[in-house]
């Protein structure tokens, strides 16, 4: 298991117009049967020239996070689900943090609506996010 830190981002989204994103809901899968991961997920409002991070509740189980930002970790096996009122930005990045590997780890992004129906233009997919230097 390799165990560089990497981040990773969706660029920022597009939230303006009739159909606009209420919720960023991203998923995190540990597809490894014998390793946890540890993951941070951020969501960023670009609104202003000046970032804002959002609050971020995550789910892992039966254990969840108020919206710290902080890294978690994911048991073997198992996935955690992220959640981000995204309402309030015009602009949002999702990013996403693997701070001991990337192998065997799945994670996608949704924009949905108030009824968590998933919007078109709002999906990135694990293939779809880019990796960022921020060190």
């Amino acid at each position: 298991m390799s165990s560089k830190k990497r981040t990773v981002s969706s660029g920022i989204l597009n939230n303006i117009g009739t159909n606009f994103a209420v919720n960023a809901i991203i998923t995190a899968e540990n597809a490894d049967p014998d390793d946890d991961r540890i993951v941070t997920v951020e969501v960023i409002d670009w609104t202003n020239p000046f970032p804002v991070q959002l609050p971020v509740a995550s789910f892992n189980g039966p254990n969840g996070t108020p919206g710290d930002n902080g890294p978690i970790e994911i048991e073997e096996s198992t996935a955690a689900i992220f959640f981000a009122d995204v309402t309030p930005a015009f602009l949002y990045e999702v990013r996403i943090t693997y701070h001991n590997t990337t192998e065997d780890f799945i994670t996608n992004a949704f924009g949905t609506d108030f009824f968590f129906n998933n919007l078109e233009g709002f999906t990135v997919l694990h293939s779809e996010f880019k990796t960022i230097e921020l060190d």
